[in-house]
C-alpha cells in the first residue's frame, strides 16, 4: 500500500481557496487551545518481506517488499549515487559560512532512514530481481516472464521501466544476476566508489545478466539482446545459487549440487557450460574466490562441509573441510577472512591461510533471526570488514569488524526490521523512542531520530501489552509472564510469574514502583518487582486493559463483559462499576486532570464517565465500527480515540464534537500513545504501520494569524489604489486577493476602453489565467455578461493565438451564442417598435 508522506486528511476544503468572509470564518476555527492538526513526523511502513537484498552504496539497498521493490537510504539526507560522507561535507561548507555547529548538523545527517523509491507494476507481479551498483540499474523478472530495466538514477515519479524485454522461458524465472563492468564480488584495491558513476552517454554498455527458470541459464546483455542459447542443465529440477565471478573474463556459476561453470566458447562465441564440479550431496547455497587471480574457490552447502576448489587450470577439488551445521550463505571481507552463516543464526568465522574455523559464533543473533544470506558492502578494501545480514524474520543488518580476541568478532552498527506484522501495543519512551509489541516474542524499540531498531528478547510468546515509566518498561506476554525492562539495557531485568493465562493489560503505578496486571483468566494482579502482593478475580470474562488514577489510589479496568470497573489501587477491592455500552469495552483510562473516566467499545461510541457518581456524562458517536484505544490529553480538553476501521479521531470534550478525522491506515488500529499535552501521538495497526505525528495547531494559527494581517493590509492598499484611480494596479491587485467581486466593480467604473486594453495586455500569465475563470463565471449569467464579453473580446484581441491554450472555449461559447441570441432578438424588438412608432406618428 502506498501512501504520501502526510496521510492525514486535511480539514480544509480541499480544492479552490477560501474568500472574504469565508477565510475570516475558516481563520476563526482555527483554537489554539486544541490541538487540531497533526502532521506525520515519522511512518515505518514494510519495506523488507524477506528473500534478496542487493547492496548499491554504503547507505543504500534494494530490497522486495511483496509485489514491488523498494529503495532504501539509512540515511535521509543522502540521495542514492552520493555517499552520506559527500553530502556531509558539502553541507558542513554551507554551514561554515553560516557559522553553525558542524559537529551537531553532521551527526543529525548521518542518521536517519528512508524509502526514496518503489518500484512496481500493478498488472504483473516482480518474482524477483537484482541491482547493479555499477552502474545503478534495477533488473527485475515478473509473473508475465517479461524483463524490466529500470534507470536508478531518474527520479521521475512514478518510476517508467526504460526497455521492457520478454524472456521467452517457459516457466518462472527464479533468479536474476548482473554481472557489470566491476562487479560488487570484486572487493578488491581497485573497486569503484559509488561517487565515481560513468558520465558515458551508455553507462550500462558493460552490463550483462543471467536469467533462470527452472534448469534453464541465459545470458542477456544491456541493450536487452540475448547472447546465449538456452542452457539446459540436465538432470536436475531447478538451479537454486547463481552468481558472477572475475576470472579475466565473465564466468557464471550456477549451481545445484553440483556447479555448472558457463563462460563464452572462444569458438563458438556462445556461453555454455565449460565445467562442472561435484563434490556436494545438498543445495549449494554460497560461492567465494580468494587467493592471486581468484585461483581459489571455496564452495558451501546444506551438507555440513566447506569445499575448497583450483579455480585456474583443472577445476579440481582440492580439500572438503567439515562444518558444525549446514551453511547458508557465506562472504569474504578479505583475502583471508571468510564469514559462514550456520543454520539457523550461528556466523563463524575461518581463516584461510591457518585454514582455522571459530568455536562460536562471532555475532550475537537470536535464535529466531534465522540468516538468509550475507551482502557485500560497497567500499574499498580499506574500510573493510563491513557487510549487510538479511534475515527470515524480515530484519536487515549492517556489521563491521571488530578485532580482539583469537578471531574477529562482528557488531552490529545498523539495524532496520523490514516489516512489524500486526502491532498490538505501543509505548512512547524516553529519548524520542518507541518500544512496539507485535505479533512476535520480540519488542522491537525505535529510535525515531535514527530509524535504526533494536531488540528486547526474553519472552517466549507473542507480545500483548507494554507500559511504560520513566526509564522502566514493562511488558505482558502470552507466555503468562510479566518482564521489567531498563532504557539502554536489552536483558530482561525483573520477570515475574503467576497468571495462568496470557498477560493481556498491565500499568505501572505512577508514584511508585508497583505494577498491575491482567489476563484472559479474569484476574487483576499487583506486582512489586519480585513478587505479588494483591490478587482479585475481577471480572466475568477476559480483561483488555489496566489503568491507574494519576495519584496512585485507584485502578481501573475494561473487560469483554461490557464494564469497567474501579478499584481501591492497594486493596484491590470493587469501589464502582461502569455499566453502559452493549458490547465490548477494549479500553478505559482515568483523566490526570479532572476526575473523569473515558471508555472505548465495539459498539462504536465512545463514553466519559464521572468518578464520584460512577454516571455516563456524555457520550460521543461518529466511529464507524469498534473504538479499541482512547486517551485523554490537552489538560483534558481532549481525547484522542482509534478504532477497526484504521480512523484516528480528536474529540472537543467541552461540546462534544469530533474535530477532525485521520485516516491512518486500511487496517485495525490496535495502538494508540500520546504525551500527556498531545503534542505527540503514535499508533500502530494491523497492516503494520506505525505512525509518529506532531502537533502542528500553533504552526497553523500563526499562519492564519499572519494571512489574515496580510489580507487587512492588502485590502487596504487595495481601497487606496481605488480612490486613486490607479486601474492598472487595482485591477492586479483584486485578482491577487480573489476579489471577483471588486472587479467586476472596477471594470464597470472604467470609461475609457482603452485604458481597460493596456491593463488587460499587460497582465501576467498566472494573472490572466484566473481573469480568464472570472470571465467565464459572469458569462453564465445575463446580469454580468456585457462585462464578460467586453473582456472576452480585449482577451482575444490582445493574446496571441498560441497563447489561448488555457481558454475553456466549451463553456464559453455556449453562454457566447446565447448572448448574442438574445442582443439580436432585443435589437428586433427595438426595431419593431420604432417602425410602429413611427407608423403612429405619420
Amino acid at each position: 500500500m502506498l501512501r504520501p508522506n502526510y496521510i492525514f486528511q486535511n480539514p480544509d476544503r480541499p480544492e479552490g481557496r477560501a474568500t472574504g468572509e469565508e477565510a475570516e470564518s475558516k481563520q476563526e476555527k482555527i483554537n489554539p487551545k486544541l490541538k487540531q492538526f497533526y502532521e506525520v513526523k515519522t511512518k515505518i511502513e514494510p519495506f523488507y518481506s524477506g528473500g534478496k537484498l542487493s547492496v548499491l552504496s554504503a547507505c543504500h539497498f534494494a530490497c522486495q517488499c511483496g509485489p514491488t521493490i523498494k529503495i532504501i537510504s539509512t540515511t535521509k539526507s543522502t540521495p542514492l549515487g552520493k555517499e552520506a560522507d559527500d553530502v556531509i561535507e558539502v553541507d558542513e561548507k554551507a554551514e561554515e559560512l553560516e557559522g553553525n555547529d558542524q559537529d551537531d548538523k553532521k551527526e543529525d545527517k548521518n542518521e536517519g532512514f528512508k524509502v526514496i523509491n518503489t518500484y512496481e507494476c500493478e498488472m504483473d507481479e516482480i518474482l524477483s530481481f537484482d541491482a547493479s551498483c555499477l552502474p545503478h540499474v534495477l533488473l527485475t523478472a515478473h509473473k508475465s516472464n517479461l524483463l524490466r530495466l529500470w534507470d536508478l538514477n531518474d527520479t521521475t515519479q512514478p518510476p517508467k521501466p526504460v526497455k521492457l524485454i520478454r524472456s521467452y522461458h517457459n516457466t518462472p524465472i527464479i533468479h536474476v544476476a548482473i554481472e557489470s563492468s566491476q562487479n560488487i564480488s570484486s572487493r578488491g584495491e581497485n573497486v569503484t566508489s559509488v561517487g565515481e558513476l560513468s558520465t558515458g552517454e551508455n553507462p550500462f554498455a558493460n552490463v550483462r545478466w543471467a536469467t533462470v527458470a527452472g534448469s534453464v541459464v541465459k545470458v542477456w546483455e544491456m541493450g536487452g539482446n540475448q547472447v546465449s542459447r538456452a542452457i539446459k542443465v540436465d538432470n536436475i529440477a531447478s538451479i537454486g545459487f547463481v552468481k558472477w565471478g572475475c576470472h579475466g573474463k565473465p564466468r557464471l556459476y550456477a549451481a545445484e549440487r553440483k556447479i555448472y561453470v558457463i563462460e563464452m566458447s572462444d569458438e563458438t562465441k556462445q556461453y555454455e557450460v565449460v565445467s562442472s564440479c561435484e563434490g556436494h550431496f545438498s543445495q549449494i547455497t554460497g560461492i567465494e574466490w580468494s587467493g592471486e587471480n581468484n585461483n581459489l574457490m571455496i564452495s558451501v552447502g546444506r551438507d555440513n562441509v566447506m569445499i575448497l576448489w583450483d579455480m585456474e587450470i583443472t577445476f579440481n577439488r582440492l580439500k572438503t573441510i567439515q562444518l558444525p551445521g549446514s551453511v547458508e550463505s557465506i562472504i569474504l571481507t578479505s583475502p583471508s577472512d571468510l564469514y559462514l552463516a550456520l543454520s539457523p543464526s550461528s556466523v563463524r568465522y575461518y581463516n584461510i591461510p591457518s585454514q582455522k574455523l571459530s568455536t562460536s559464533s562471532v555475532l550475537n543473533l537470536g535464535k529466531d533471526e534465522t540468516i538468509i544470506s550475507f551482502h557485500p558492502s560497497v567500499q574499498s578494501e580499506s574500510q573493510g570488514g563491513e557487510f549487510w545480514i538479511s534475515t527470515l524474520a524480515s530484519s536487515v543488518y549492517k556489521v563491521n569488524t571488530k578485532i580482539g580476541g583469537d578471531y574477529p568478532n562482528l557488531q552490529i552498527s545498523k539495524q532496520f526490521v523490514g516489516t512489524l506484522d500486526e502491532i498490538f501495543a505501543v509505548a512512547l519512551w524516553s529519548n524520542m523512542k518507541v518500544a512496539v509489541a507485535n505479533n512476535t516474542s520480540i519488542i522491537r524499540v525505535y529510535s525515531l531520530e535514527s530509524g535504526s531498531c533494536s531488540f528486547l528478547r526474553g519472552h517466549t510468546d507473542i507480545v500483548l501489552s507494554l507500559s511504560v515509566q520513566k526509564n522502566w518498561l514493562i511488558s505482558g506476554s502470552k507466555d503468562n509472564r510479566i518482564i521489567f525492562w531498563e532504557e539502554d539495557s536489552d536483558e530482561p531485568k525483573f520477570t515475574l510469574a503467576g497468571h495462568i493465562a496470557s498477560v493481556t493489560a498491565v500499568c505501572f503505578d505512577p508514584l511508585r514502583m508497583i505494577v498491575y496486571s491482567a489476563a484472559e483468566d479474569t484476574f487483576i494482579k499487583a506486582w512489586d518487582q519480585t513478587k505479588c502482593i494483591q490478587s482479585v478475580v475481577a471480572h466475568a470474562k477476559e480483561i483488555h486493559s489496566v489503568h491507574c488514577s494519576p495519584n496512585g489510589a485507584m485502578l481501573l479496568s475494561a473487560s469483554r463483559d461490557k464494564t469497567a470497573k474501579v478499584w481501591d489501587s492497594d486493596t484491590l477491592t470493587l469501589i464502582g462499576t461502569l455499566k453502559g455500552h452493549k458490547k465490548s469495552v477494549w479500553d478505559a483510562k482515568f483523566s490526570s486532570w479532572d476526575q473523569l473516566v473515558v471508555t472505548a467499545s465495539a459498539d462504536t461510541t465512545v463514553k466519559i464517565w464521572d468518578i464520584p457518581g460512577f454516571n455516563c456524562i456524555k457520550t460521543l458517536q461518529g466511529h464507524q465500527s469498534s473504538v479499541l484505544q482512547a486517551v485523554f490529553i490537552n489538560s483534558g480538553l481532549q481525547i484522542l480515540s482509534t478504532s477497526s476501521d484504521g480512523t484516528l479521531k480528536s474529540w472537543d470534550i467541552r461540546t462534544s464534537t469530533c474535530i477532525s478525522t485521520y485516516e491512518q491506515s486500511d487496517d485495525k488500529l490496535w495502538a494508540l500513545d500520546a504525551v500527556p499535552d498531545g503534542s505527540l501521538i503514535v499508533t500502530g495497526s494491523a497492516d503494520s504501520i506505525l505512525t509518529v505525528c506532531v502537533d502542528v495547531t500553533e504552526a497553523k494559527y500563526q499562519e492564519s494569524v499572519e494571512k489574515k494581517n496580510k489580507a487587512v493590509e492588502e485590502e487596504q492598499r487595495l481601497n487606496n489604489l481605488l480612490r486613486k484611480g490607479d486601474w492598472q494596479h487595482a485591477i492586479r491587485l483584486a485578482i491577487e486577493l480573489d476579489r471577483p467581486f471588486t472587479l467586476l466593480k472596477i471594470i464597470r467604473d472604467i470609461t475609457d476602453m482603452n485604458d481597460l486594453t493596456f491593463v488587460i495586455s499587460t497582465l501576467p500569465e498566472e494573472h490572466k489565467f484566473k481573469l480568464m475563470t472570472y470571465i467565464k463565471r459572469w458569462n453564465t449569467n445575463s446580469r454580468t455578461s456585457t462585462e464578460a464579453q467586453v473582456l472576452l473580446n480585449i482577451f482575444l484581441m490582445t493574446t496571441p493565438p498560441e497563447e489561448l491554450s488555457y481558454v475553456d472555449t466549451n463553456s464559453v461559447v455556449p453562454f457566447t451564442v446565447r448572448h448574442f441570441q438574445r442582443v439580436q432578438k432585443n435589437l428586433q424588438h427595438i426595431a419593431l417598435v420604432k417602425y410602429l412608432a413611427e407608423k403612429v406618428v405619420n
